[in-house]
Order: C-alpha cells, then sequence, then structure tokens
C-alpha cells in the first residue's frame, strides 16, 4: 500500500467520515483531507500515519481489547507487529525473549502502521 493509501485507512478505521481529495492552485500537490457538513465546510489535514509515531498511537487506541473468536483487537495487533518488527516467519504467538522486546517496543511508525492495517485486515498488497 501507498502511504497514502495507509493514511485514508487508517483515518477511516479511527472514524473519520468523507474522506477526499482536496487541490488548490498553491499547492504542488494533493493530500487527503476530511471534510465535515455543519454550517461551514471545515478541512483538517489527515494524521501523517506512516510517519509519526504519536498519530500511531493515538489510533492503536482504537483497538478493542474485547475477546471475539479467540483474540482482541490489540491481541491480534501486537501478533502482526511482531511479525511486521521482528520478520518472525509466522512464529505467531510463541513467548517473546527480552530480544525479541526490544524491537517490537522501537517500531517504527510505519512498522506499527502496516501492523495495525494487518491486524484489522485492511492492508493491500
Amino acid at each position: 500500500m501507498t502511504p497514502e493509501a495507509q493514511r485514508i485507512a487508517i483515518a477511516e478505521a479511527c472514524g473519520w467520515q468523507d474522506i477526499k481529495r482536496y487541490e488548490r492552485n498553491y499547492w504542488t500537490g494533493t493530500r487527503p483531507r476530511q471534510f465535515m457538513e455543519d454550517d461551514a465546510q471545515v478541512s483538517m489535514e489527515l494524521p501523517d500515519y506512516p510517519s509519526d509515531l504519536n498519530a500511531m498511537h493515538e489510533a492503536e487506541e482504537v483497538l478493542d481489547s474485547t475477546i471475539k473468536d479467540g483474540y482482541s483487537q490489540r491481541m491480534f495487533y501486537a501478533s502482526k507487529l511482531g511479525d511486521v518488527a521482528l520478520n518472525d516467519n509466522g512464529r505467531g504467538w510463541e513467548p517473546l525473549s527480552n530480544d525479541d522486546c526490544f524491537p517490537m517496543a522501537h517500531a517504527t511508525a510505519a512498522q506499527r502502521a502496516e501492523a495495525f492495517l494487518r491486524a484489522l485486515r485492511l492492508w493491500e498488497e
């Protein structure tokens, strides 16, 4: 997935609505925006989830901890983060050693974004 597609997919998973590309002459390109209809049209730039750890931390907060079908979204996310950050080749739920925990705790925003989308089954190759 492109970074822009990731931004939009994560934003939608976090509840952003009516995401459209918005362009003005003084911009060199297009950026995804959120539009909300009230008395006036308001636009906000989407967070740059694949590049911003703070934005990913906020996104991680929407993951549900309720166990459904044997796992929660948070558990599945942790597993996917292990896949991405550790490249564990399918080790899955094996207990993590101290050496495994460090890369997961220090996963980049891009790694977290990919794991988030994979956990919610929104990742597209």
